[in-house]
């Protein structure tokens, strides 16, 4: 499907991740020549389709890039739900990297840049570790589980240019830790006070579309 007016498509990949289960997806492929592929991996239950990705998404679709939405409908399969976290995490790790090996093939790129959401940055961490994604890497991590040692210590090592946002009323939220981040060299950090775990306020509906402005205007200038 083509999007009158707009210079890109939209299409379905051929995944199988988990278990051979069938990854959904969404893939927007430029019609004109790409070299930088965007992965973009949600929430627990926080849609790509949602603002704090879908603008984002219509940044690196701007400047060009291809963007591919891993679509996996955890919250909504009771299967994923009543297993223990080992096989969650399994499940999760094996449907992302399908998904990146999946859109990898579709060309060649020279620059991959990784967007999470709280349980994507956990599959970022998983590629990141394990030195999956293709050419120059970057990443953006929206409200990490910094509860999770594993991903703190991904976060911390990684080389990979970075930008991290993170509400102050985040329950993920480690004021220290995040310091520690903010003091590299290669890390830029973006601390929303008053947004919580999805980066809006109690105090109403405006200040939340501020803060999305924000951070969207955030990573416009990370990525450009």
């Amino acid at each position: 499907m083509t999007n009158v007016g707009l210079l890109y498509s939209i299409e379905k990949l051929e995944i199988r991740g988990y278990r051979t289960k069938p990854v959904p997806n969404t893939f927007f492929r430029q019609d004109s020549r790409a070299s930088h592929l965007a992965v973009v991996f949600p929430g627990f239950s926080y849609r790509c389709s949602e603002p704090l990705l879908w603008y984002p998404t219509r940044v690196f679709l701007s400047l060009g890039a291809d963007v591919v939405w891993v679509e996996y409908p955890y919250d909504q399969q009771p299967e994923f739900r009543d297993s223990d976290q080992k096989v969650q995490k399994e499940w999760l790790f094996e449907d992302s990297m399908a998904a990146l090996e999946a859109a990898e093939k579709t060309r060649p790129y020279g620059r991959t840049t990784l967007v999470g959401k709280s349980l994507g940055t956990l599959a970022m961490g998983h590629i990141l570790s394990t030195n999956s994604a293709p050419g120059e890497v970057r990443a953006i991590w929206m409200t990490p589980v910094l509860a999770n040692s594993d991903l703190r210590w991904v976060m911390e090592k990684t080389s990979s240019p970075s930008l991290v946002v993170i509400g102050s009323a985040d329950h993920y939220y480690d004021r220290a830790f995040v310091e520690e981040l903010r003091a590299k060299a290669s890390i830029e950090v973006l601390v929303v006070e008053g947004g919580d775990h999805i980066l809006e306020t109690k105090d109403g509906t405006i200040q939340s579309i501020d803060i999305l402005k924000s951070v969207v205007e955030s990573i416009s200038r990370f990525v450009r």
